[in-house]
């Protein structure tokens, strides 16, 4: 797991603190959240911008990431780390909802041949579309 802090250093106030802020990332959400735990940042201190989702950290935050293990790197490098993060997030978002499904199923153990799964009249396990198929 990668967690990286850039150095944006954005002057502001938030609440009664004024600091310079940088931004906390990481390649998943779920890898995010795990740790920004460590340097103890509130999960509602979170900004859940769609494509840039983040933790502001303020000076001695940033200085605390990165002694507990977060990758120092420029702000410009954070563009492009979120940049890439968003092109391979997207392409998984845009999978078909059956390939999905699909995935799911596998990791579970349970194979398309599986009895349990319900079949859509005329469609037998794995043969596609599952839409309902004429034969007259």
């Amino acid at each position: 797991m990668t967690v990286y802090v850039d150095d944006a250093s954005i002057a502001a106030t938030a609440g009664p603190r004024t600091s310079r802020w940088s931004h906390l990332f990481a390649g998943t959400r779920g890898e995010l959240h795990e740790s920004a735990e460590v340097p103890g940042l509130r999960r509602e201190w979170f900004q859940d911008a769609p494509a840039t989702w983040h933790y502001d950290l303020s000076e001695g935050r940033r200085a605390r990431a990165i002694q507990l293990g977060a990758e120092a790197v420029t702000w410009r490098e954070g563009a492009d780390i979120i940049r890439e993060r968003r092109a391979r997030l997207g392409a998984a978002k845009h999978q078909s909802l059956r390939e999905q499904i699909t995935a799911r199923l596998e990791a579970a153990g349970v194979g398309a041949d599986d009895s349990g799964l319900r079949q859509w009249p005329g469609t037998t396990p794995g043969s596609g579309s599952g839409r309902r198929r004429d034969h007259g």
